[in-house]
């Protein structure tokens, strides 16, 4: 059977229009399985503008007062917050300070209520903090602090004090001496020139009321999570 030649030219073009649709309808295929492969690959990166995890500052206080026949008056827990600590930190890391003695401060906001006493009779807050060069024993000031680290990689800061008066605590914080990098630990205190006491942990609590005679332990667990 012979075909016109006006009939060959509409069938060899029905055939290119068909190869066309078909090799489109691939192209687009492909390319939608690849756009959707894509955007999966890129939905299981993290965003650089979403929530990243970091490292925190955990503090877990525990405050016990004792009566002086050794009963236990009242007993409070909670956390504490990152307060100035980013600073004592840089500065450790980038090898620009050394660290001396810690201390423990126990105060309240308004130091009239607070129960304890300086050398000059005035209230104050006191400070439970480790024994250095230049840790004068002063009336509101205990050197009763030590410093260990635990088996989980926690550090333990623990020590007591013991209330003049009667009044209530109601902030507390950490702080450590730091000294310039040339200075040894043991040698660094607050006599050291270029020292400086640096804030690192602190918290406003619920009240803790305390009355005088009272021994008041103190003991602050501090991780990095």
């Amino acid at each position: 059977m012979h075909l016109s030649r006006k009939k060959l030219y509409a069938a060899v073009a029905g055939v290119v229009v068909l190869v066309a649709a078909v090799t489109l309808g691939l192209v687009f295929g492909l390319s939608g399985g690849q756009t959707q492969s894509t955007a999966e690959t890129q939905a299981s990166l993290p965003s650089a503008g979403g929530p990243n995890e970091a490292v925190q500052v955990h503090g877990h206080w525990t405050i016990d007062v004792m009566n002086p026949d050794g009963t236990l008056a009242s007993h409070s827990e909670f956390e504490n917050a990152l307060a100035g600590g980013e600073y004592f930190l840089s500065g450790i890391l980038a090898h620009k300070s050394t660290v001396g003695p810690w201390e423990i401060q126990l105060v309240n906001h308004v130091l009239t209520n607070s129960p304890f006493i300086n050398q000059y009779g005035h209230r104050s807050q006191g400070i439970v903090g480790e024994t250095c060069p230049s840790c004068t024993s002063q009336d509101n000031y205990f050197l009763s602090l030590t410093v260990s680290k635990s088996s989980l990689g926690k550090l333990v800061l623990k020590g007591n004090a013991t209330a003049q008066a009667d009044g209530t605590i109601d902030q507390v914080s950490t702080w450590t001496c730091t000294c310039l990098p040339s200075v040894a630990p043991n040698d660094c205190g607050w006599s050291n020139s270029g020292s400086v006491m640096d804030s690192f942990t602190g918290a406003n609590i619920t009240p803790v009321d305390v009355v005088a005679g009272q021994q008041i332990l103190v003991q602050v667990e501090i991780s990095f999570q």
